[in-house]
């Protein structure tokens, strides 16, 4: 019964008869206007919780009609929903989050998972002993250019990865309370972490705190990997134009990633390599950048769907707790390496970070 039920579900003709409105999301603000969108298409939406009676007021013409409410315990009370996303400032996600698992859902949580490594690890366990779904919003798994990223180098394409390099830089929104490590640098830590299949070794952190004391506006995170990749981390909410691009350099030719620029550009191919003549001698194999086609998709109406159909077969997402765990631990070290000046931290054989004790230039 339970197969005959699975092959229904996924069949896109019947995604009608599966996707049922048991979603809530909590906190119609900045990001959570992005989901309502995206569960309200898809039909999953049943409720929006805010503390804001004029931003619930703006949901009343939604085509899924979902109960507007400003109290989080009448959603989470709720029989007929089966799952919170939870979309509210990062100071308040664990709390919201574990209310949630507590009371039997399913829980989406927008970047950053939490704020505090012992409450990801709390999360994590939690959810492991209730047996429900935790997905974290680590939006860039689901588009597809980064999909095809990892398929490129799954084929080889680029030989020998060596280095990968990252800025993501804008001109605000400033933060006062989550630096730009948990605000921005999450979204790619989470990325790499994937690419290289393990955690760095090696984590090294600089930056500045130009509006408030204490709250980093601009970062440079270096990290290195046993498989020998080397990368880095630009991030900023104090440049004047918008950037967010990866550079993948292997021993048989570069990827370029610019999220800003049209779909048909996203993705470069430089079919460039280093290379070296009979003496040793290191010269550049020149090449052409060729476009590389993707699939055009929405990439959080992929990660929507994606949480909708875990919570339906009971598989373990992409982003769950566990690799929301992960990127934690980095962001932790980092975040302490940027405090102590660029105090280098090395993952123990227990996978935890602790500090060299000498400080270094990279």
């Amino acid at each position: 019964m339970y197969q005959i039920f699975y092959a229904l579900r996924c069949n896109v003709e019947v995604k009608f008869k599966v996707y049922e409105q048991t979603i809530a999301v909590v906190g119609a603000g900045h990001w959570g206007k992005n989901l309502i969108r995206n569960f309200d298409e898809i039909g999953a939406l049943r409720s929006i919780c805010d503390t804001d009676e004029k931003t619930l007021e703006s949901y009343k013409y939604l085509n899924s009609k979902p109960r507007l409410s400003k109290n989080y315990q009448e959603v989470i009370d709720d029989k007929l929903i089966d799952a919170i996303a939870i979309a509210v400032p990062a100071e308040a996600h664990y709390s919201l989050a574990k209310d949630a698992l507590l009371s039997g859902k399913d829980v989406f949580v927008e970047k950053p998972f939490c704020l505090e490594l012992e409450q990801a690890q709390e999360l994590l366990e939690l959810a492991d002993k209730l047996g429900r779904i935790v997905m974290v919003g680590h939006l860039l798994h689901y588009h597809p250019c980064i999909q095809t990223i990892k398929e490129l180098l799954n084929k080889n394409i680029l030989g020998n990865l060596q280095y990968i390099s990252v800025h993501r830089l804008n001109l605000g929104k400033l933060h006062t309370e989550t630096n730009v490590l948990y605000s921005l640098a999450t979204h790619d830590i989470s990325v790499l972490l994937s690419l290289c299949d393990d955690l760095p070794y090696k984590i090294t952190c600089h930056g500045g705190d130009f509006t408030t004391k204490g709250i980093a506006d601009t970062s440079l995170l270096a990290m290195s990997f046993s498989n020998g990749v080397e990368a880095h981390i630009f991030s900023s909410w104090l440049n004047p134009f918008k950037e967010q691009k990866f550079t993948l350099v292997g021993s048989k030719g570069m990827l370029v990633f610019d999220d800003t620029v049209p779909w048909g550009e996203k993705l470069l191919l430089y079919p460039q390599a280093v290379i070296f003549d009979e003496y040793g001698t290191p010269d550049t194999y020149p090449g052409e950048a060729k476009r590389v086609q993707v699939e055009k998709s929405e990439p959080l109406q992929n990660e929507c769907r994606h949480f909708l159909e875990c919570c339906l077969s009971r598989r373990k997402a992409k982003t769950d707790a566990e690799e929301g765990l992960r990127v934690m631990q980095v962001l932790d070290a980092a975040e302490k390496s940027f405090s102590s000046k660029g105090m280098q931290f090395i993952k123990t054989d227990q996978g935890t970070y602790v500090p060299r004790m000498e400080k270094v230039l990279f």
